[in-house]
């Protein structure tokens, strides 16, 4: 009887426990999750490795105006090494790959005169040159290697940062593409005639022609502020970051100012001809816009 009396004391004591034994399992088990989403403990100065995709929304503007720029949206990405040499402060350096691509398009016919040429038998003309409906392809590959300041706010386990800096662009397989339709007529003061339609001699009236040869893009320098957020982890981190470009310096090579001139001394315009890029003659040319990364760092 004793026994059994002490059995059921036993039972009462066991069903009264289970339910804090339970929350107590619980309560471990949601403090160890939380643990997952706290950072390792960091010593300064520390080094990160990271990697990002990129899209970018840049524009060329041109100081003239007789063209109209337009740029795709540019894809690249790169890898980078952050030395962060304090909680709040850090220095990055980094590679990374653009494929760019736009057209030129002109604003409105291109009249211009070539005053005293000297033909192959050495009678002196003057070269009168229009051009209409002229628009050019272009494409580059750029290779940026930036180098910033970032400052960063730990907000709990959140970081944003601001990123101040400058990148020197390498330019690498530039070409274009140019279609228009082409003037070029000969006045002789001496016998008061113009030749309008000699192909043969150099002269010829609304051809249509396709230019195909490098594109006089430059090295440049581009200033630069990115903003960001890293995203809390136990160990490596994803970010996302957006980066606006003010403008560049000077992107193009300066022609020889003037554009569509075509063959001298008489000479007939044949495929292998190629007519000088818009970008040459449209002043100096920067780049501007906006840029967004999504990377992970280690």
């Amino acid at each position: 009887m004793k026994n059994r009396h002490i059995n059921k004391i036993t039972l009462v004591v066991c069903l009264t426990l289970l339910p804090l034994l339970g929350q107590g399992q619980t309560t471990s088990a949601n403090s160890e999750k939380n643990q997952k989403l706290v950072p390792k403990s960091i010593k300064y100065p520390h080094l990160y490795f990271g990697f990002y995709g990129e899209y970018g929304m840049l524009e060329l503007s041109p100081e003239k105006t007789d063209f109209t720029y337009s740029t795709e949206p540019n894809y690249g990405g790169g890898a980078y090494l952050e030395l962060k040499v304090m909680k709040w402060l850090g220095v990055e350096v980094a590679a990374a790959y653009k494929k760019m691509r736009g057209t030129i398009k002109q604003n409105e016919a291109i009249g211009y005169t070539i005053i005293g040429s000297t033909d192959s038998d050495g009678d002196t003309y003057d070269s009168f040159i229009t051009a209409i409906a002229v628009k050019e392809q272009w494409r580059t590959d750029v290779i940026e290697l930036p180098l910033s300041l970032k400052v960063q706010l730990p907000v709990g386990n959140w970081t944003f940062y601001l990123k101040p800096g400058v990148s020197y662009n390498l330019v690498s397989g530039a070409t274009y593409e140019q279609m228009g339709a082409y003037s070029r007529n000969g006045y002789y003061s001496a016998y008061n005639v113009t030749l309008t339609d000699v192909p043969q001699h150099g002269f010829y009236s609304q051809t249509t022609k396709t230019s195909n040869s490098e594109l006089a893009f430059e090295n440049f320098i581009n200033p630069f502020v990115g903003f960001g957020l890293i995203f809390p982890a136990r160990s490596g981190n994803f970010y996302m970051e957006g980066k606006y470009y003010p403008g560049s310096s000077n992107l193009a090579t300066a022609g020889n100012g003037l554009l569509f001139e075509g063959p001298h001394n008489m000479a007939p315009l044949t495929d292998a001809y190629v007519f000088e890029s818009l970008s040459e003659e449209s002043g100096a040319l920067k780049l501007s816009g906006l840029s967004f990364n999504i990377g992970f760092r280690f």
